[in-house]
């Protein structure tokens, strides 16, 4: 294979599929892998997210760097986690090949690798182009655990804003304490329901004994 240097063309396409960015193609040269691209929230990344609007991806979120093994991405501890076809980067790096799909966080930014003239693996091992499923064994995110759970328990609109407003801080904090987090949500939900349903009980308690009066 001709090296991208020789021809002119980009060495890696980077096409951002979901993000502030989404529908938008970065292209970058041979000597940009090898000093190592970062990708995130930060105003010194090469590929930069919107820090208002992102904000499931981390400030530096994850590089991708060009050895001569090949292209690796390594997840730069980020909070929220780094994805590669599916399966968890660590900050050793995942080598990745043309058509692989990166996923920046649990609801972060999804991007699709292109790296011209490059032979991919065997078609199994990647994604289908369409793919947006969140990678296998992922645990659900908590907003989507605050709504499921706040309708199943009849809890208002304004309690469930409450609690994903907290439960998103203390997601962010680390990922190792999400059973606990879990546990601690649901308790919150439904102690806030049984206060709201002692409130009315009450309220109707005060008005049978006003209207006996």
């Amino acid at each position: 294979m001709a090296d991208a240097s020789d021809t002119g063309q980009p060495r890696l396409i980077v096409e951002v599929q979901t993000s502030s960015l989404a529908g938008r193609r970065f292209a970058f040269a041979v000597k940009d892998l090898r000093r190592g691209l970062m990708f995130g929230r930060a105003p010194d990344c090469n590929l930069r997210f919107d820090a208002n609007r992102d904000l499931k991806v981390s400030g530096h979120h994850a590089l991708v760097v060009e050895t001569r093994d090949g292209i690796f991405v390594r997840d730069q501890g980020s909070s929220n986690g780094l994805w590669v076809n599916g399966n968890r980067c660590s900050t050793e790096g995942t080598q990745v090949w043309d058509g692989s799909e990166v996923s920046l966080g649990q609801e972060g930014a999804v991007l699709r690798l292109i790296i011209p003239g490059e032979n991919p693996p065997a078609s199994s091992q990647l994604p289908a182009p369409s793919s947006m499923k969140p990678p296998a064994g992922k645990p659900q995110s908590m907003t989507r655990l605050v709504e499921t759970m706040g309708n199943e328990l009849g809890a208002g609109d304004k309690t469930k804003r409450m609690i994903k407003e907290v439960a998103d801080r203390l997601e962010a904090r680390s990922e190792k304490r999400r059973a606990n987090l879990v546990t601690m949500v649901v308790a919150l939900l439904m102690l806030l329901v049984a206060i709201g349903a002692i409130g009315v009980w009450y309220y109707q308690q005060q008005e049978s004994v006003h209207a006996q009066k």
